[in-house]
């Protein structure tokens, strides 16, 4: 978030919200991210997210995989999303999983 940037009335309900229900904010979101650090409140990424739930095998990789095609159906992805993918959900190559990444 710039400095001479206030957060948009959506952001600041989104976070009070999770706030209220004391529950981690789960977004891609960069301002809404930016905000919460600011105010020190957990935030973690969609993918952060998924890789959390894949680990104690809660849901799978084609799961994971049906969600980013998703996702990149309605560009739905933004800048550093492709960046995080080799960090966040790590998986082995698959051609049916080009779609989610190389790693996948």
């Amino acid at each position: 978030m710039k400095e001479n940037q206030a957060a948009s009335p959506f952001d600041i309900e989104c976070l009070a919200t999770a706030y209220e229900l004391d529950m981690t904010l789960v977004t891609d979101d960069l301002d809404l991210r930016e905000l919460a650090v600011i105010y020190t409140y957990p935030v973690l990424s969609t993918l952060k997210l998924l890789r959390k739930l894949l680990s104690p095998e809660i849901i799978n990789i084609k799961e994971i995989c049906d969600c980013i095609y998703m996702w990149q159906y309605f560009n739905d992805t933004h800048s550093p999303w492709n960046r995080r993918m080799e960090t966040d959900i790590p998986g082995k190559r698959e051609p049916r999983f080009r779609l989610c990444g190389d790693l996948l």
